[in-house]
């Protein structure tokens, strides 16, 4: 019953910040313009038929056509669900402890037979919920379209709701743990997508001393970075996961490409040198152990969540 009620509350507030709608309007809109582009042997038409393109690449009707169909589904899900829509959530979410924290709005809170510490989660697995709702609207739009517009059934494409999931709490916990430590919904946001970026360059510094042999002159660096990527969640891999989970091509062909024998070692030239060291740093990616990329990723998010959750129970209001 305390949940379902800061649930509600929740998504009341969510209403009168119009944001929440905003996001299920994107989800809307790309599902029909997914749903204006029709996939055929022969051609790609859009808007139904005004204009016509040759189809070489994406035919529905063979299993490398489909796979193809489904990596345009997931690039659009990496930036509409993934960069654009992590950062309207965090947006969205980042008022709830802020407003529950207001004079007034917490002696009430407080007042309720509810300790802090279960308040808090409660408060949080609220906005979490809210986040998991739009992940659904979106991913089941675009997937219902893929299936009757495009004639492209992936069932791993739904695996899209969990990843963005936990994308997004990747990068809310430092919301949680900086809105209850300043109160302020503003600072929360603008130090949450800062936390964000930083995440994601320690990822790709990570990556790129891992698996590029273009750095392998800077051998003693190597270890303490790579190190020290494994520290903060790494929201750089969650992009990797879904194209290799969601039944698209692309992770197929570039580690058949990358596990050629004279891939690594040959000379392209300095174009064809840069080329294939980041496909090599993209399959070092794929190819990460995902228990162990999650399992550390949740160890610091449970780290920062605890370390929040101990502020709100000691703050004096």
């Amino acid at each position: 019953m305390q949940f379902g009620a800061l649930l509600i509350d929740g998504f009341r507030e969510a209403l009168d910040r119009k944001i929440f709608w905003v996001l299920i309007g994107i989800a809307v809109v790309v599902a029909a313009a997914m749903f204006c582009v029709e996939f055929r042997s022969d051609q790609v038409i859009f808007l139904f038929g005004l204009h016509t393109t040759p189809n070489t690449n994406w035919d529905p009707a063979t299993e490398t056509g489909r796979k193809g169909i489904v990596d345009i589904g997931v690039s659009v899900m990496d930036l509409i669900l993934g960069w654009v829509g992590t950062t309207l959530m965090v947006i969205t979410a980042a008022g709830a402890f802020p407003a529950m924290m207001e004079k007034g709005a917490i002696e009430v809170v407080l007042g309720k037979p509810i300790g802090r510490v279960r308040l808090f989660f409660y408060k949080y697995l609220a906005s979490m919920t809210l986040v998991a709702l739009v992940s659904v609207v979106f991913v089941g739009l675009t997937f219902v379209v893929m299936g009757v517009r495009w004639k492209v059934w992936m069932w791993p494409y739904l695996l899209s709701v969990p990843l963005s999931l936990l994308m997004f709490s990747y990068i809310y916990c430092v919301t949680v743990l900086v809105a209850v430590k300043t109160k302020s919904a503003l600072a929360s946001v603008l130090l949450s997508l800062v936390a964000w970026f930083v995440f994601w360059v320690f990822g790709y510094l990570g990556a790129q001393f891992s698996a590029n042999p273009s750095l392998e002159r800077f051998e003693k660096w190597r270890g303490p970075i790579v190190a020290a990527s494994w520290v903060p969640p790494k929201t750089l891999h969650v992009t990797y996961f879904a194209q290799r989970w969601c039944g698209g091509s692309k992770a197929e062909d570039v580690l058949k490409m990358v596990d050629m024998p004279e891939f690594k070692n040959a000379d392209m030239g300095d174009a064809g040198n840069m080329v294939r060291d980041t496909l090599l740093v993209e399959a070092h990616l794929m190819r990460t152990d995902p228990v162990s990329s999650i399992a550390s990723s949740l160890i610091f998010e449970a780290a920062v969540l605890l370390l929040a959750a101990w502020s709100f129970r000691r703050q004096d209001f």
